[in-house]
């Protein structure tokens, strides 16, 4: 894995904090990952349906 900084607003990480205490995600890295893994499943989702075919 490649190091990469976010910068997100401080309000985010009460919330962020809160599934790592409920015990949802492991560590605020762990989330980060999630997100940015759902969110490009998604994408890929949507543009394999709007080309028709997969990349």
């Amino acid at each position: 894995m490649k190091i990469v900084t976010v910068l997100l607003p401080e309000g985010f990480f009460k919330y962020v904090d809160e599934l790592v205490r409920g015990g949802w995600y492991q560590s605020r890295s762990a989330f980060i990952r999630s997100v940015v893994r759902d969110a490009l499943a998604w994408y890929l989702e949507c543009d394999m349906k709007v080309e028709g075919t997969a990349r």
